[in-house]
């Protein structure tokens, strides 16, 4: 009885989204959006792993300039990624930013001093410590500045541009397909007055 309840519930979610695929045919501009999202794909994914690669370049650029002074957001590769990630949703981007440019020490915003206990009385991980405070305002304002504008504001634009692209030609083949579709009624309804006039005229000839 529960696999048969489970086949029941399993084909009654299959009936409710083929009511959904139905409500998307019934709506051209919601089939518009879908099709330029799915025709979009292609380029997304190029999109994609340009933005990965640009993560990957300043993450390990990130590592090499700031991993002394800022070990929490750039101690290692890994860490330095999902810093950047966060830049990118611009989650507190400038915090990071001005540590670096002053250095831990000025601006600690997370850190504290070495050997430095919690509250529980132990001792602190080591990338909580400020032990090597080296501000260079320059390339953490270049390195920053140039990331968000890359991957938040440019990196955007081309996914706004890939979709955008991908509906418009959607639209144009919706509107291609629909001016044939006009064309071949208007040729079949040419085609059936033709036999009704030759009707017509071989039923007047037989009457004369």
């Amino acid at each position: 009885p529960l696999n048969t309840n489970a086949s029941a519930a399993r084909l009654l979610r299959l009936v409710r989204l083929m009511r959904v695929a139905k409500i998307v045919r019934k709506v051209p501009q919601l089939q518009m959006i879908i099709m330029g999202l799915v025709g979009g794909m292609k380029s997304i994914v190029y999109i994609m792993i340009l933005l990965l690669l640009v993560f990957y370049l300043y993450a390990i650029a990130g590592f090499i300039f700031f991993k002394a002074n800022d070990p929490w957001h750039y101690g290692n590769l890994g860490r330095a990624m999902v810093t950047l990630f966060r830049c990118s949703t611009m989650e507190d981007w400038t915090e990071i930013m001005y540590v670096n440019i002053f250095g831990c020490d000025v601006y600690p915003y997370i850190y504290v001093p070495a050997n430095t206990t919690s509250l529980s009385g132990t001792l602190m991980d080591e990338h909580w410590f400020c032990t090597e405070p080296s501000g260079n305002g320059a390339i953490s304002t270049i390195f920053h500045v140039s990331f968000i504008v890359l991957s938040a504001l440019v990196m955007m634009s081309l996914f706004v541009g890939a979709v955008t692209m991908a509906m418009t030609e959607s639209m144009d083949a919706m509107k291609e397909e629909g001016e044939a579709l006009q064309r071949a009624k208007r040729l079949e309804k040419g085609k059936r007055m033709a036999e009704q006039m030759k009707a017509q005229q071989a039923a007047e000839a037989e009457a004369a």
